[in-house]
């Protein structure tokens, strides 16, 4: 049957682009989708009234859009093709409002382009893309509470709703929002204790439960609980699974985030401590995995945070190394990957060397580009730096 020959090709496509771009190779990944999608627009067109197509050519446009999401520079690409699959489905829904995978599938596009907006600064538009994810969600844990797949996805959203609250300033709604996630997750956990990414997904939000905690005054030890809490999960994770390496890395971001808290708290030795902690557990999977950017960009990270802390306890000697090696991992790092965020944690590190011509141009880059992909973000920090730097450059008037 041809119309069946095709449905498999462009199937054949689709899977052959997720590998593609499992394995690194973004610009063939891109290719092999959008031919799936080719194919399955005219088996569409021919076919309008196949129902399985329609959901074969939005699983494709949300596949091509998951992949432009994924470089700064295509993210807003992403949105148009993430918009196509939430029509389709919402149309799928609208002609069978009784089967779950068409409703599952619908609020899983609205999640996916909520997480463009919230990418891209866009956090109201996200908030509301996220809320009808979540209302159809919630419909579906309350009517199957035996499927746990759903219970699954609504902690996922809940969590990442109470980030993009945190990002709006909501602190109050982003600690509902990530207790609500926690308390399913926990559940989850006592249900299937061998399920161990659900385990490590409780872990992060514990952790993104603590940074909210610790952006509001008063809430530094429930912080601190909430940071031990996901630290002593991730520890057994790490030490069930030595060989792999997410645990050991998201253990290290633990320390890290800890090391900030008791930084913060004036606990200058303790935060010291648990740095040199991140830095040490995040030494396997860089070792290992040398060409995975993001463990080198993490240790970079862990070490600029080291060296300021250093460089404030009056180690000169040891802040200079910690920041050498920093710059040293981040000068590597190919531009595509380069954020703003990036180049200014490049550009700071640059400038406590005293190397300030390049830390000048980092600085620049860095806000260049937030002006050509989130130009309507305000960041005095990056001038403000960017005004030190040009200073010691002799440059007062550009300053």
């Amino acid at each position: 049957d041809v119309l069946e020959y095709q449905a498999r090709l462009a199937g054949s496509y689709m899977n052959l682009g997720l590998l593609q771009g499992e394995t690194g190779k973004g610009d063939e990944a891109l290719v092999s989708s959008q031919k799936a999608i080719d194919i399955r627009e005219k088996l569409v067109a021919g076919n309008p009234d196949v129902l399985e197509y329609q959901a074969g050519l939005a699983v494709s446009y949300s596949n091509l859009g998951t992949l432009l999401q994924e470089d700064l520079r295509t993210r807003d690409e992403a949105v148009p093709f993430f918009q196509k699959a939430i029509a389709i489905r919402k149309s799928l829904v609208s002609e069978n409002p009784a089967s779950l995978k068409y409703q599952s599938g619908l609020a899983a596009s609205y999640s996916n382009l909520g997480w463009v907006q919230f990418t891209t600064e866009k956090h109201d538009e996200a908030l509301v893309l996220l809320q009808k994810a979540i209302a159809i969600q919630e419909e579906l844990a309350k009517e199957n509470p035996e499927v746990l797949e759903y219970q699954d996805r609504l902690a996922s959203s809940y969590n990442f709703r109470g980030n993009v609250q945190s990002k709006t300033g909501s602190q109050d709604e982003s600690l509902v929002s990530h207790q609500k996630a926690i308390g399913i997750l926990e559940k989850l956990v006592a249900r299937t204790p061998d399920d161990l990414r659900i385990q490590f997904v409780l872990a992060q939000v514990y952790n993104n439960l603590g940074n909210v905690q610790q952006s509001r005054s008063g809430s530094e030890d429930e912080s601190l609980v909430s940071y031990e809490k996901a630290i002593g999960i991730k520890e057994k994770l790490a030490a069930r699974n030595p060989d792999d390496l997410r645990y050991q890395a998201s253990l290290a971001i633990g320390y890290n985030n800890l090391a900030a808290l008791q930084k913060d708290n004036g606990k200058r030795d303790e935060a010291l401590v648990s740095y040199q902690k991140a830095i040490d557990i995040l030494e396997k999977p860089v070792a290992k995995n040398p060409e995975t950017l993001t463990y080198q960009i993490f240790l970079a990270v862990f070490l600029t945070g080291f060296g300021n802390l250093q460089r404030d306890a009056g180690n000169s000697d040891e802040a200079v190394a910690a920041f050498e090696r920093a710059v040293g991992i981040r000068a590597v790092v190919p531009e595509p990957n380069r954020t703003p965020a990036f180049w200014s944690s490049f550009g700071k590190s640059l400038y406590r060397l005293g190397r300030w011509q390049e830390s000048r141009e980092a600085l620049e880059s860095g806000i260049r580009l937030r002006e050509e992909t989130q130009p309507t973000v305000a960041d005095g920090t990056r001038w403000w730096s960017l005004t030190m730097a040009l200073a010691q450059l002799g440059e007062k008037d550009k300053a």
